[in-house]
């Protein structure tokens, strides 16, 4: 039996933004200790899905189906509205900038760059800190494979003020061939597939 999923919440709910379809759905199949509903939303790109907690519920009989919001009675009705709006304006915003900077990115990254906490350095800054400590400790081979891959890195990206949560498969793939229609051969392996698979682990297509 499939889950029954009841689109909610007002105008603000249906969005398309660079093929992201941003809803938040109430799930009347799924029913909680307290009697109510969870509400979710729901991420669609690609005719691939992923569900975000909004840490919301609701009784069905607080929910108006043929306007998709909560009714005039609904407890807290305004706070929900809110919460649910500032949620969606909040992927919405990273969509956007997705957008304006031309780059494509996986649900996974989207959910992984607005959930997250903050990151205070850039990936060049991440990068010129491991190089240094591996001076430090005198692998002056190892650090210059990594200075190797830095400059690699930053011919491919033109700059190295990004995060590494924007490092994801697509970004990898991209890079890839970037290497290969240049026969790069100055990239060890013992470098870069580690880098690769790192990367892959937390950032795989699920």
């Amino acid at each position: 039996m499939g889950l029954k999923m009841v689109s909610c919440v007002n105008q603000c709910v249906n969005q398309e933004l660079m093929n992201t379809t941003i809803e938040s759905i109430l799930y009347t199949s799924k029913t909680l200790s307290n009697g109510e509903h969870p509400i979710m939303l729901r991420l669609t790109k690609e005719r691939k899905r992923k569900y975000i907690s909004l840490h919301l519920s609701l009784e069905a009989k607080f929910w108006d189906f043929t306007k998709n919001k909560p009714r005039r009675n609904c407890p807290n009705k305004e706070q929900i509205t809110t919460l649910i709006e500032q949620v969606i304006q909040r992927y919405s915003q990273q969509i956007t900038e997705y957008k304006a900077e031309g780059r494509d990115y996986t649900l996974n990254t989207l959910v992984q760059r607005v959930e997250s906490p903050v990151i205070k350095h850039t990936f060049g800054t991440y990068l010129d800190q491991f190089i240094h400590s591996l001076i430090a400790e005198k692998r002056l081979g190892y650090a210059q494979t990594f200075y190797e891959l830095k400059s690699s890195i930053k011919s491919y990206c033109k700059t190295l003020d990004f995060y590494f949560t924007d490092i994801d498969v697509l970004w990898l793939r991209g890079y890839e061939l970037f290497l290969r229609e240049r026969n790069n051969v100055t990239i060890p392996d013992k470098v870069y597939h580690p880098f690769r698979s790192k990367v892959y682990h937390f950032f795989r297509i699920q």
